[in-house]
């Protein structure tokens, strides 16, 4: 939505002006830290399991909810419109991060994820599978390839459908990232990590 006090498209006049002076452009789009969307619509957001509100510095969107789709429209809506070359996505696998560097509890418990679940799992009930060690694997596993795997999969068709040469890259330590994942995008920027040895972990 434009703001009120624009009168023309700020962004694509940003873009134009770049290609203009023989710059390419470059799309940031924040995956999971989107505040207003939990605001506009609470049951999207990152719950835990008594339906508290998960938060990291903003409210957190699910992505199993129809946020998920929201996402894709808008990327969509920016590759389609615009000559952008680069995606630089934000916020990539922001729960599992949580859980490696924090030992945030990486799960949602919204409606949307335990029915998700459950279609692919039929008769095994999301919420009890988590009193044994193996059922919370197996849980985990599931994290990972729908809200990092299968979303990467997801974005990439969907920009490169618009713009078949398209680099992705991603924000985040590689250490939280599969395989499967860092394959399939061209570079990853980490922030520095202190270090004893006084080396911090920079762009890859």
């Amino acid at each position: 939505m434009r703001h009120p006090n624009l009168t023309y498209d700020f962004f694509g006049k940003q873009v134009e002006l770049a290609l203009q002076n023989g710059m390419s452009a470059v799309a940031h789009y924040s995956l999971q830290f989107n505040h207003q969307i939990t605001l506009t619509h609470p049951d999207w957001g990152w719950v835990n399991e008594k339906g508290e509100p998960q938060r990291y510095r903003w409210n957190v969107p699910c992505l199993d909810s129809p946020y998920r789709q929201y996402a894709l429209g808008m990327l969509g809506e920016i590759f389609s419109r615009y000559e952008v070359g680069d995606l630089f996505l934000d916020v990539f696998g922001l729960q599992c991060l949580l859980y490696h560097r924090e030992d945030h509890d990486p799960f949602c418990f919204c409606k949307y994820t335990q029915e998700a679940w459950e279609r692919e799992h039929p008769g095994d009930d999301y919420r009890e599978g988590f009193k044994t060690r193996e059922g919370w694997d197996r849980r985990f596993q599931w994290l990972q390839k729908r809200t990092m795997i299968e979303m990467l999969d997801e974005i990439i068709i969907t920009v490169r459908k618009h713009r078949p040469k398209v680099i992705v890259t991603l924000n985040g330590g590689p250490e939280v990232f599969p395989d499967d994942v860092l394959q399939k995008v061209g570079f990853i920027v980490a922030e520095p990590l202190p270090s004893d040895t006084g080396i911090a972990l920079g762009s890859i």
